[in-house]
């Protein structure tokens, strides 16, 4: 990116209060006081997912099944109105975890037009704001003396592809926390001829305490520290007929959200 991006945003509180206290929260945009990404101003960002890379880290077969961009974001906090938003230009993914996750991975941003999209903006700005509110929740302080200063948001562009005969696999690692304080584990923008993907939630004990297929434009929103996740791979939705007419493929943004 040419020039870094560096804006001032105020996040909306209105919509988020009323899940400042909830551990996971599945959500359409209009929820989180995001507009719907499924509108004619919003196309830019769908053509996008037709030109992700490969996933480099993703253990391939003839055909790739994971296509990924990745994109940083880091935000000075102000005051509760006042949020400070810049788009670095990082391409390092490391996470706070004890498996190969851990190890730095280097990905192609995002494009730029994309990191810079409006949608997206309000997007990350709100899910910032949800895990800001509750953190303070949890610290049993008010936002006007949130000790929280920073919030750095990793955002991860990912397309699943799969084949007759060939499932995509999101969750490669089993059930597992992404190392952060807050995600979004996905927010789905397009399922195109699928069956499966269902997301799971875990709490501390591994006790399942959610599992749900996520529609197209539905997101599930998560604390990362206690919880644990985990999608099932997708395979085309004909597949197990006498008709298997091609590919399928899940369309979803990923969010990773750290507090400091």
């Amino acid at each position: 990116m040419k020039n870094i991006i560096f804006q001032t945003v105020r996040p909306n509180w209105m919509p988020l209060i009323r899940h400042q206290s909830v551990p996971h929260l599945k959500f359409r945009p209009s929820m989180i006081g995001v507009p719907d990404l499924h509108t004619f101003h919003n196309c830019p960002v769908f053509q996008s997912f037709q030109e992700l890379p490969d996933d480099p880290y993703m253990t391939q077969t003839d055909h790739p099944t994971r296509q990924r961009r990745y994109g940083n974001y880091e935000i000075k906090v102000r005051d509760p109105h006042t949020y400070d938003l810049r788009a670095t230009d990082t391409d390092i993914f490391e996470q706070n975890v004890a498996d190969s996750r851990g190890t730095p991975r280097q990905f192609e941003r995002l494009q730029d037009h994309i990191m810079t999209h409006a949608w997206l903006l309000s997007f990350i700005t709100q899910i910032s704001a949800l895990a800001h509110l509750q953190e303070c929740k949890k610290r049993d302080v008010c936002l006007l003396k949130s000790p929280i200063k920073t919030i750095t948001v990793d955002v991860h562009q990912v397309r699943q592809i799969c084949y007759p005969g060939i499932e995509a696999h999101n969750s490669p690692e089993g059930i597992h926390r992404d190392g952060a304080d807050y995600i979004v584990s996905a927010f789905v923008a397009n399922r195109v001829n699928i069956v499966g993907g269902e997301s799971i939630i875990y709490n501390e004990d591994y006790d399942e305490v959610f599992h749900e297929v996520l529609k197209r434009g539905e997101g599930m929103f998560q604390e990362d520290r206690r919880q644990l996740h985990y999608v099932e791979p997708i395979s085309p939705l004909n597949d197990r007929g006498p008709e298997r007419l091609g590919l399928g493929f899940r369309d979803i943004f990923g969010i990773d959200v750290t507090l400091t």
